[in-house]
């Protein structure tokens, strides 16, 4: 199994120290040897505070765009937005700071350090040193073990980047901090922070039990003569939710969980742990003919040739960075996963739904973690109490709506400095409300979870739908969103200008016929709402997302606009194949098109892209073009490469680079490979859809989710399937599609049957 990652020497940088995390916390460890560090982070660590924003002439403002679009003039309709409907950016996440524990003597031979997949567990051994660091989920904290053969002293420090004091007390440090609330900026830019008395504080402490004897002194704990040594660190801080001013507590709370930790010992601590993180890893395995790699995990993905292993260990990561980043309780995944060490992080590291947060959950349920979707979950909720304040006062509709960005403050209005040129790409397009709902409804597809249905996603989706319907005009016929963006792309005009506004686009009108379909769906479902159903039924018949160009391919415009950069990183107009399922198997000539579109884009992109590339050619079927795909991921980026670049590929600690770092190109790598072994569309499952040549010999998946509430295992050998096995808390039949044949198999009662219905 591939379940580790290993190196031959410390780590540097950020991009070559190891993850780990509780969803909560999270910390980089760096494997030092003389001197380790840990680069921490919370959650809940935001600039900001409770803001709405609100423009009283953005409705009229939005309609004078769309006729300035209509009449042919898109750059006075952009002009007019930039200047006068935008809103400013979002909060930032921040780094807590970095936890320093120096040893004397460290005698540096055998050096080795690994990150364990399968026990979450990141190992630094060298000479008769052993340092182990996991975060634990059932305790909230992260613990930090040392054992030595000879007797050490230990020096333990921490500092943070954040405004923050330290005090020593017997056996511990306690930090506390203050996160900034405004940031200015250079366009988009953020280059300084401005501390007020409203931003959220947090508390950070670091206690130590030893068999040595431990000191206090200048903002430093001191440990000498000791062969043993636990560092458990928490923190928490005084963000409640969206809406409420910060002020819960967090010092106590925080001290009164690390004395909870020391008193169960590091032995407890740890047992604790696998127990917790296992029963979620574990629900999976998925076993390639590869053979065994020596090579540390860095020369591994230096090598121009990529070992076949290297598929399943990027697989096996992704599964481990969801469940270290997503637990319930925790807020969501987002750009950087839960670990970033820069004050002033890209894209300030936060949630931007017209693709990325996105994509950090499209393996989540297909790879049986459905309770780590939580967090996305509560994301979702909290948009819709501050998505009806953007609906209603920027487009004087009802419903809800959310633009491409947003934070723990529930930011739902269309962020771009005023006087910002070209920010229409981004910041016009209220459609994240309509790409988020699509999860719930797969959530509800995997789990049939019908009073989930009830409660929670159909009333979200319908509010999402009422914006729409209520936003939405007639046009020759059909209904349209006006004026629309594809996210982040441009097209030229007949003079060769970029533009960004159009009258409608390919993605706008995808996203909201697959809304307005899978609300039809609830109302049937839950034999509720049928005039609204018609109603929908009524606007579905007029809305046509797809249409086909002059050069074979997908357009993405409203006409055929020449392209601005034809390998553009964005594949919006190609929604509609995946992550959505409205492009079928039996639309032969949109498949086509869409494999056109793909053809002419290019492998090259940034990170994710590569992954939203990888899982479009896994749903048409085209398992060599994954595989490469997949490689392509795996080419090296120096840690030196941390600026905004076209290429993508991995850090050497397997961390996805934009560059810089952006996790998402992890997740969706993940979810490419489970397409290439399994998908769940349309009504049937099926297995081996997108294989790899090299995979045909023979192999095996255990435990992998399908729609219907069902997980299947089965093996292969010569690329034919044997031993399928489908479970389900209920007995059903469901369709199973392999070796050519449709095959109707009834389910076995699963002995997991809680995976489905916890959240």
């Amino acid at each position: 199994m591939e379940d580790i990652l290993w190196y031959s020497q410390p780590a540097t940088v950020f991009g070559e120290a190891l993850p780990v995390g509780n969803g909560k916390l999270g910390a980089m460890v760096y494997g030092g040897t003389g001197k380790e560090k840990l680069s921490l982070n919370l959650d809940t660590l935001w600039s900001g505070k409770p803001v709405r924003y609100s423009k009283p002439d953005a409705p009229a403002t939005f309609a004078k765009a769309r006729q300035l679009v209509w009449q042919g003039k898109p750059g006075e309709a952009e002009e007019l937005l930039e200047n006068h409907f935008h809103s400013p950016w979002t909060a930032s996440y921040l780094p807590l700071g970095n936890l320093y524990l120096t040893m004397t003597d460290p005698k540096v031979t055998g050096y080795r350090r690994e990150l364990n997949l399968a026990e979450a567990v990141a190992t630094t051994l060298f000479g008769d040193v052993t340092r182990r660091v996991f975060a634990s989920f059932p305790d909230n904290c992260i613990v930090l073990q040392v054992t030595a053969a000879a007797p050490r002293c230990f020096t333990l420090q921490m500092d943070s980047p954040l405004e923050y004091e330290i005090e020593a007390g017997a056996d511990r440090l306690i930090l506390t901090g203050h996160c900034p609330v405004v940031g200015r900026r250079t366009n988009a830019q953020c280059d300084s922070y401005i501390y007020e008395d409203d931003g959220i504080r947090f508390t950070a402490v670091a206690a130590v039990h030893t068999n040595g004897s431990v000191s206090a002194a200048e903002k430093t704990l001191t440990v000498t003569a000791a062969t043993r040594l636990t560092v458990i660190f928490s923190a928490a801080s005084s963000y409640i939710d969206y809406k409420t001013a910060p002020v819960a507590p967090h010092r106590d709370p925080c001290l009164n969980t690390v004395d909870a930790a020391l008193q169960k010992g590091a032995t407890a601590l740890l047992t604790r742990h696998l127990e917790d993180y296992r029963a979620l890893y574990g629900r999976v395995s998925v076993k390639l003919p590869v053979a065994e790699s020596s090579l540390p995990t860095d020369e591994r993905i230096a090598s121009p040739i990529k070992d076949a292993g290297l598929t399943l260990l990027l697989f096996n990561y992704g599964r481990f960075l969801t469940i270290e980043s997503s637990r319930p309780g925790s807020q969501a995944s987002n750009l950087q996963g839960i670990w970033n060490e820069d004050l002033f992080p890209a894209w300030n590291s936060n949630y931007t739904v017209n693709i990325n947060t996105e994509m950090n959950y499209w393996p989540t349920l297909a790879c049986t973690l459905p309770e780590c979707t939580k967090p996305l979950e509560d994301l979702i909720l909290r948009l819709v109490n501050t998505g009806r304040d953007t609906a209603a006062h920027y487009y004087g509709a009802d419903g809800f709506t959310c633009h491409h960005n947003t934070d723990p403050w529930g930011l739902s209005t269309p962020l771009g400095n005023v006087g910002y040129r070209f920010s229409c790409g981004f910041a016009d397009w209220p459609f994240g409300s309509a790409w988020l709902c699509a999860h719930l409804f797969w959530y509800y597809e995997y789990t049939l979870d019908t009073d989930w249905l009830r409660t929670v996603c159909y009333p979200t989706l319908k509010e999402a739908a009422k914006f729409y319907l209520s936003a939405m005009v007639e046009k020759d016929g059909e209904w349209i969103f006006s004026p629309a963006t594809s996210p982040e792309n441009s097209y030229q005009d007949a003079e060769g200008n970029p533009h960004q506004l159009d009258i409608s686009t390919t993605m706008s009108q995808t996203l909201v016929k697959e809304l307005y379909t899978n609300c039809i769906c609830c109302c049937e479902l839950l034999h509720t709402d049928k005039e609204f159903a018609d109603i929908l039924r009524g606007r579905l018949e007029k809305i046509h997302p797809f249409h086909i160009g002059n050069d074979g391919r997908l357009m993405e415009w409203n006409t055929e606009h020449p392209d601005v950069e034809v390998t553009h990183r964005h594949l919006s107009h190609l929604y509609g194949l995946y992550p959505g399922e409205l492009i079928t198997r039996d639309m032969p000539d949109l498949r086509q098109a869409v494999r056109r579109s793909l053809e002419v884009r290019g492998d090259a992109g940034t990170g994710w892209s590569l992954a939203w590339k990888a899982n479009l050619w896994a749903r048409l079927g085209d398992g060599n073009r994954v595989q490469k795909l997949v490689h392509d991921q795996l080419n090296p980026v120096t840690c030196t490469e941390m600026t905004i670049a076209v290429h993508g590929g991995s850090y050497p600690n397997l961390l996805c680079a934009h560059p810089p770092f952006q996790i998402d190109g992890n997740f969706g790598i993940t979810a490419a490979v489970a397409q290439m072994l399994l998908q769940s569309v349309e009504d049937r499952i099926l297995l081996l859809p997108a294989l790899p040549e090299e995979y045909t010999a023979g192999g095996s998946v255990a435990g992998l989710a399908a729609k219907g509430n069902v997980t299947v295992s089965f093996a292969w050998k010569d690329g034919i399937i044997t031993d399928v096995r489908v479970k389900s808390p209920v007995l059903q039949t469901v369709k199973v599609e392999y070796n050519g044949q449709l095959h109707l198999l009834k389910t076995e009662l699963t002995d997991i049957a809680e995976i489905f219905t916890a959240k």
